[in-house]
C-alpha cells in the first residue's frame, strides 16, 4: 500500500461482503483505517460482489446515501 493512501481527500466508501474471505474483510479494515474519513460498509450475510450484482436496489441506496 502507498504510504500517500492517508493524503486522499476523495470520498471513499468500502464494500466489503459479510460471507467473504477473511483476508478480504482484513483488507477492507485496514484501508477503512488507513483513509481518512472513509466509510466501511459491510454487506450482511452476502459474498464477494454480491450487493451490487444481485441486489441492484439495495447497492444504489446505500451508494446514493453515501453520495449524498
Amino acid at each position: 500500500m502507498k504510504r500517500d493512501i492517508e493524503n486522499i481527500k476523495a470520498k471513499v466508501m468500502i464494500i466489503v461482503g459479510e460471507k467473504e474471505r477473511g483476508i478480504m474483510k482484513k483488507s477492507a479494515q485496514i484501508l477503512n483505517s488507513k483513509i481518512p474519513d472513509s466509510k466501511l460498509y459491510i454487506a450482511k450475510k452476502m459474498k464477494h460482489g454480491e450487493l451490487s450484482l444481485t441486489h441492484t436496489t439495495e447497492y444504489l441506496r446505500i451508494l446514493k446515501e453515501f453520495i449524498i
